[in-house]
């Protein structure tokens, strides 16, 4: 959803950060590579919601019925569970950035609040729609920060 990972660019847009349709200043993708990649995130994010499930069939961004296991997530199947219980559905936990902070990193300079707020909110209704078990970061509905640090186990208050 938020894009990237904490091995990548931290600018590196995701599905509700805005890939191809708000892209930010650091953009150095053409619009096809932006509209190829936000395709598979898709066909991603729907096996997801359907709790990741492997015989789960969708029609993929390229029109074709699949199955769960054969949407690719870094190369290995998507879909791996038989029950939505087998899923934990999440888009920021205590390592890392917070949520919040990513969508700060992320979206446009000139995205205002208002707008980064709707990106957590959409970022949020997925987990909360999706079948599986929902697990949410302290204070995400909140807008929680952590002011960028990603390794705050022995930050200050």
């Amino acid at each position: 959803m938020r894009g990237g990972s904490p091995f990548s660019n931290q600018q590196e847009h995701g599905y509700a950060t805005g890939l191809y349709t708000d892209p930010n200043e650091v953009n150095e993708l053409s619009e096809a590579s932006h509209l190829s990649i936000l395709l598979k995130l898709k066909d991603q994010i729907r096996v997801s919601l359907a709790g990741n499930l492997a015989d789960y069939e969708v029609v993929n961004s390229a029109g074709r019925t699949v199955s769960g296991a054969q949407v690719k997530f870094n190369d290995q199947p998507g879909g791996y569970t038989q029950i939505p219980q087998e899923h934990i559905v999440y888009v920021s936990a205590h390592d890392n950035e917070t949520l919040f902070d990513a969508i700060q990193c992320k979206a446009p300079l000139a995205a205002s609040l208002g707008d980064r707020v709707r990106i957590q909110s959409l970022s949020l209704s997925i987990v909360a729609l999706s079948q599986g078990v929902p697990f949410y970061h302290a204070g995400s509905e909140l807008l929680r920060s952590k002011s960028m640090d990603r390794d705050s186990y022995d930050s200050g208050d």
